[in-house]
């Protein structure tokens, strides 16, 4: 039991916000656990000693998420351990610098994407993006993954890569709908690959990817999010289930949300691109016309020749 004597006043406290990456139990006996941890974010990493309020129902660990810790502001963390005061975990997040820095090796995408999600005008769409790429859980593979073992974007860092050019690319195509509604299709679009974090690494295809296709685990990894999603604007977390679930318009049916058009349209666009620039990566430039070669669908592409502006 901490002496309450010994305790520092509140203004005497600074806080770190970030990820627990690791524990180890120094001491335990009689109910009182003693840790020594490790937090990141995106700038720092502290190293912490920290003895658990003995009414806590759990233990610290890295499954956490992320957590906000207090600790005296006379202790230096360049100096050693800190000693944690009170450790708690975020419920809201305002952006992604809670990810571990030695857990994102693409730290310009992560910027990249946190700056383009910042202009979203819709609060609701900013704070339910945090919800999910903000979890170290969810970020650091989306981050990481490639978004296909040997087709498009297949290289560590693809997967938000390409997501994040969706959802640019979803938005421009949308200009004439209403803001709130094009946002909404957008930010669906950055998550419409979100499934293969269960999927793909950074090294290509994991074990779960070879049983169920990306699709089946959208909405499980979103989950959680969506649920938060519900409570502040339902239709809003009812429209990105349909827009990450619903068919492409085919042999006349229209669907319910012509976002999804858009949406398919960035994802096949993108892709293709990415592809053909591939396709003609190692060719000659006088070389007009290539084929794939390898995994995924085969598609031959053509240059035309440039002429002066």
């Amino acid at each position: 039991m901490k002496d309450v004597s010994s305790l520092p006043r509140a203004g005497d406290l600074r806080s770190f916000e970030g990820t627990i990456t690791r524990v180890a139990i120094l001491e335990a006996n009689f109910g009182r656990a003693v840790l020594e941890m490790t937090l990141e974010n995106r700038e720092d990493v502290l190293d912490v000693i920290f003895e658990p309020d003995g009414h806590s129902p759990s233990l610290p660990d890295t499954s956490w998420g992320p957590v906000r810790l207090l600790y005296p502001s006379s202790e230096s963390p360049t100096e050693g351990p800190v000693t944690g005061y009170k450790l708690s975990r975020i419920d809201a997040l305002n952006g992604l610098d809670c990810l571990p820095a030695s857990q994102v090796s693409k730290p310009d995408l992560v910027d990249e994407t946190e700056t383009w999600v910042s202009t979203c005008p819709v609060p609701v769409l900013r704070k339910f993006t945090w919800q999910v790429l903000g979890q170290s859980s969810i970020g650091v593979p989306f981050f990481q993954a490639r978004a296909s073992q040997d087709h498009h974007h297949a290289f560590a860092g693809g997967l938000a890569d390409h997501s994040l050019a969706v959802a640019r690319l979803t938005l421009q195509s949308l200009p004439d709908m209403n803001e709130r509604e094009a946002w909404l299709c957008a930010i669906a679009g950055l998550m419409h690959d979100i499934g293969k974090i269960r999927c793909f690494d950074e090294n290509g295809t994991i074990a779960p990817g070879f049983v169920l296709k990306h699709e089946h685990w959208t909405l499980e990894v979103l989950a959680k999010a969506l649920s938060w999603l519900d409570r502040q604007w339902s239709d809003g977390a009812l429209a990105i289930r349909y827009l990450l679930t619903a068919k492409d318009a085919t042999a006349g049916y229209r669907p319910l949300l012509p976002g999804v058009m858009a949406i398919a349209y960035a994802d096949r666009m993108n892709s293709a691109l990415n592809v053909r620039a591939q396709a003609f990566a190692e060719r000659p430039q006088w070389q007009r016309f290539a084929k794939t070669q390898g995994f995924g669908p085969p598609s031959s592409f053509w240059l035309p020749n440039q002429v002066s502006l």
